[in-house]
C-alpha cells in the first residue's frame, strides 16, 4: 500500500513544475518561431542544429512548411471541363421519386489538370495558352510551426549539461528550479 498523501504531494509537485514549464515553453516557442522565420527568410534554410557549449549537436529545429495546394471553384471548373476536357466530367444518375441527373468533376480531375497543364504563376495554362478556369494554384505560405528532433541521447545530454552547469547562463525566467538544486 502506498502512502497516498506522499503520492498526492509528489504528483502535485510534478504537475506544478510541468504547468510552469509549459507556460514558459509556449511563450518562448513564439519567440523562437519568429527568430527561425527571420533566418528562413534570409537563408532559405528550414533546419537548424542546436548545440550545447562545446559544439555537441543535441537537437534540430525544423520549420514545417505548409504544402502548396489548389483552390477549386467547382462550378467554374466544371463549366470549363465540359467544353475543354469532357473526359474529366462524369454524369451521375440519381433515381428517386423523380429521377434526376447531375454532372460533376471526376475524382481525378484536379490531379489530371495539374499533370496535363503547365503552371504559370497561379494559373494552369492549356497548350493554346488559355487559362484553365476554376482552379488556382496556392503556393505554400510561410512556415507556421517548427518541430524539435533530438539526436540520440540528446535529451539526456541537455539535462546532464544543465546539471553540470554548462548551461548556467541560460535564464529560465526564475519560475523553474534548477534540476538537482537542494532545498
Amino acid at each position: 500500500m502506498t502512502d497516498t498523501k506522499a503520492q498526492n504531494l509528489r504528483f502535485l509537485l510534478m504537475k506544478t513544475i510541468a504547468d510552469l514549464a509549459k507556460s514558459l515553453t509556449d511563450d518562448e516557442r513564439k519567440n523562437v518561431q519568429a527568430s527561425l522565420l527571420e533566418l528562413f527568410e534570409s537563408t532559405d534554410s528550414k533546419s537548424f542544429a542546436v548545440r550545447i557549449p562545446g559544439g555537441e549537436k543535441v537537437a534540430t529545429f525544423t520549420l514545417n512548411e505548409p504544402s502548396p495546394k489548389n483552390k477549386i471553384d467547382a462550378p467554374a471548373l466544371l463549366d470549363w471541363a465540359r467544353t475543354h476536357r469532357p473526359d474529366l466530367v462524369e454524369t451521375v444518375y440519381h433515381p428517386a421519386t423523380e429521377a434526376w441527373q447531375e454532372q460533376r468533376l471526376c475524382v481525378s480531375a484536379e490531379a489530371e489538370i495539374v499533370r496535363d497543364f503547365k503552371l504559370a504563376g497561379t494559373s494552369y495554362i492549356t497548350a493554346d495558352d488559355e487559362p484553365v478556369v476554376g482552379i488556382e494554384y496556392v503556393p505554400s505560405g510561410a512556415p507556421k510551426s517548427f518541430t524539435v528532433r533530438y539526436e540520440k541521447g540528446g535529451q539526456e545530454r541537455v539535462i546532464e549539461a544543465w546539471r553540470d552547469g554548462e548551461l548556467a547562463g541560460i535564464d529560465l525566467g526564475g519560475s523553474l528550479p534548477m534540476i538537482g538544486d537542494a532545498p
